[in-house]
């Protein structure tokens, strides 16, 4: 009936002590939960339940945190269910989520409900269908479209599993036999939450997802200015479908056609032994990353790139600082990389982070370009 998810491909380990919210379900639907997960098992947890759910969440965060001892040290990783679902849910766990993550200084990583669903199904070709207001539902296609409306206007191709807690309601207003009925008719299980994560990058802040336009209205007149955002950079491990795209969105938007990276290579790259990333998280959006792969005491940087909008701000360097720390934790005494001749300011950075001049590479680029190989010497800063 589907296709079954890689759950090997991912880029959160296991072994984090992991919070996840969830408050996208309807004001009088069940299923809400805050979570504390130590290596993917459940050590504490709270229902959100009914109306008023919102104004209780802080006090249910703590007695959970206190529960699972993480008061002080927090946790590792936080997970939040950006929808679709409840408004008032949706915008006071993302904002809740989001002041927690910079509070912790830790990532923050935003999921879709059918997301959730497919984790704990393990397949992709699942259609998920939530409860909304005035007898209506919320469906998530396994592409990750959206579409709100009727039972009874609905259109989903025969042979599909259909997953949700909208499942069962739908499937007997449908009165069908040519769809799959799932017994999967609660919210995800805080498990799934967590897995889901796996397959996403890490934010600072996290959007809601919205189908239906937000019942509250912007108060007139000039929006307030925001102060520029804290940088932040994010370690990532090996990566799944959705998260490859997008570092392989941003490395086209940097390169020309014939040298950006596609979703399957970096994927691919990613998963082989020695090879690391860091990204930079702004808002909801991907602002640089850099790849490098490790062996023995040296380093190679694969590709540094920063999206046009977020140059000379500073996020290439923290990007280069950042990996430099995790390689010399992990021993590295020298770090190389290749950076065009031509290209005065990438010399100049990195000449500005301690590297040198200590080779040339005639005819190395496609386009018959040459290459100047710098090195940074990391056993000089110990």
């Amino acid at each position: 009936m589907g296709e079954t998810v890689d759950l090997a491909a991912v880029n959160v380990r296991r072994n984090l002590r992991m919070l996840v919210i969830n408050a996208a379900p309807a004001a009088d639907a069940p299923g809400g939960v805050i979570a504390a997960l130590s290596e993917g098992e459940v050590i504490s947890q709270s229902a959100l339940l009914g109306r008023g759910a919102s104004e209780m969440m802080v006090a249910l965060l703590q007695e959970v945190l206190d529960a699972a001892g993480w008061r002080k040290k927090g946790p590792d990783a936080i997970t939040v269910v950006r929808g679709p679902g409840s408004f008032t849910g949706l915008r006071a766990s993302l904002a809740l989520a989001a002041g927690l993550a910079k509070a912790y200084g830790c990532p923050l990583h935003g999921v879709s409900i059918g997301a959730c669903y497919r984790a704990e199904t393990e397949m992709r070709d699942v259609w998920t269908a939530t409860r909304a207001r005035r007898n209506r539902i919320f469906l998530e296609r396994p592409d990750g479209t959206f579409w709100a409306g009727a039972p009874d206007s609905v259109n989903i191709p025969s042979g599909r599993l259909i997953v949700g807690d909208a499942s069962s309601w739908l499937y007997d207003r449908l009165a069908t036999s040519h769809l799959f009925r799932s017994d999967m008719d609660l919210q995800p299980s805080p498990g799934a939450i967590a897995a889901a994560a796996q397959h996403v990058l890490p934010m600072e802040s996290v959007t809601p997802l919205y189908v239906d336009p937000p019942e509250a209205k912007p108060p007139l007149g000039r929006a307030p200015t925001c102060p520029d955002p804290v940088m932040r950079v994010w370690p990532v491990d090996a990566v799944g479908p959705e998260a490859a795209r997008a570092l392989s969105d941003l490395h086209e938007a940097c390169f020309p056609s014939g040298e950006a990276w596609s979703a399957p290579n970096i994927r691919n790259l990613l998963a082989m032994p020695g090879c690391c990333a860091w990204v930079v998280a702004i808002h909801d959006g991907l602002a640089g990353l850099v790849i490098a792969r490790k062996a023995l005491d040296e380093a190679e940087i694969l590709t540094l790139c920063v999206a046009p909008d977020y140059r000379r701000r500073g996020v290439a360097q923290s990007l280069l600082e950042r990996m430099s720390e995790s390689m010399k934790r992990a021993k590295v005494e020298k770090i190389f990389l290749e950076v065009r001749a031509d290209n005065a300011a990438a010399r100049s950075l990195y000449a500005s982070e301690g590297y040198n001049r200590c080779g040339f590479r005639a005819n190395y680029y496609s386009d018959g370009g040459n290459a100047i190989v710098m090195c940074a010497n990391l056993s000089d800063s110990i």
